[in-house]
């Protein structure tokens, strides 16, 4: 007992001398916030305020009155909010018949990609073969080609085959520049999230490479291949370049082209708040489509490969 005593006396005085409260017993040390950790969140805080002013000052604007949306200084709420500006855009432009075209393209070029894209990248993970380095190699560089060098080959390409200003052109042209990536994350995710032993016991169940491919693979792959499905259907979505030249004329402008329009001939002041409002329509399948694909990607990782 004396022993120990003494051995907690020195503890106890260098602890009074630095300051620092003894250890007791049932209590929870204080965790200290260290100087690195205060200024993370506050770089954080302001890198995400700079990247959600735009789509605050877009979303408040959709709900004011010109005059509002222009004042100095700015009216940060809107002081009437009102529903008009949504009613304007959609009877000075043809919102839904573009809407339409956009999600027709959108739609079909992402599943059109996903498909083909995973059954390529599954080719090229699963079956060792001297010419997957090369195919790998040519997409790897077809990603560091800049897209704009490859707009007026791609043009006159589809004007010979009569394709231009029509959706099947339009379509497999997205589908023919976002194949390259689609491939290259597909064969890196199927060969680090896919197990063999799956396939290898289809194949004992005497299934075809095929009868494989579809029934286990692609079950326990879903995750994947919906990340693809929303990338390439955002990057279509956001699209102005390849729209603008070879989706343009009458009924089947998408949607891009007809804010462009719209803006450009309506002016830039007097109707800024239907603008605004067609911009805050514009946003509402790529929010709904992330928000399903969020939540189907994370029971397909927690359900995916025990049910497969």
């Amino acid at each position: 007992m004396l022993e120990q005593v003494a051995v907690q006396e020195p503890e106890k005085r260098r602890a009074e001398g630095t300051g620092a409260r003894p250890d007791v017993p049932g209590r929870t040390p204080r965790r200290r916030i260290s100087t690195l950790q205060i200024v993370s969140v506050v770089v954080a805080t302001v890198v995400v305020g700079y990247l959600l002013l735009p789509f605050f000052w877009m979303l408040k604007s959709a709900f004011q009155a010109p005059a509002e949306i222009t004042s100095i200084p700015p009216v940060w709420v809107p002081t009437d909010p009102s529903t008009e500006n949504f009613r304007q855009a959609l009877a000075m432009m043809p919102f839904g018949r573009q809407m339409m075209n956009s999600l027709l393209v959108a739609g079909v070029a992402a599943a059109g990609t996903a498909v083909v894209a995973s059954m390529a990248a599954y080719v090229t993970s699963r079956f060792r073969m001297r010419i997957t380095g090369i195919v790998l190699g040519v997409f790897i560089f077809n990603q560091l080609v800049p897209e704009i060098t490859r707009l007026f080959p791609v043009y006159f390409l589809l004007e010979r085959l009569d394709l231009v200003n029509t959706y099947t052109g339009m379509i497999l042209t997205y589908m023919g520049f976002m194949l390259p990536f689609a491939v290259l994350v597909l064969h890196g995710y199927f060969q680090d999230s896919c197990p063999k032993t799956l396939e290898e016991a289809a194949y004992v169940d005497g299934c075809s490479h095929f009868g494989a491919f579809f029934r286990v693979f692609l079950p326990v792959s879903r995750a994947g291949i919906l990340s693809i499905v929303c990338v390439v259907f955002l990057q279509i979505w956001n699209d102005f370049i390849w729209a603008s030249t070879l989706l343009y004329q009458g009924e089947k402008t998408m949607l891009q082209v007809g804010l462009r329009s719209f803006f450009g001939q309506g002016g830039a002041v007097e109707y800024m708040g239907p603008f605004m409002a067609a911009c805050v329509l514009t946003m509402l399948p790529a929010v709904f489509l992330f928000v399903f694909v969020q939540r189907y990607m994370v029971s397909g990782l927690s359900n995916g490969a025990v049910k497969g």
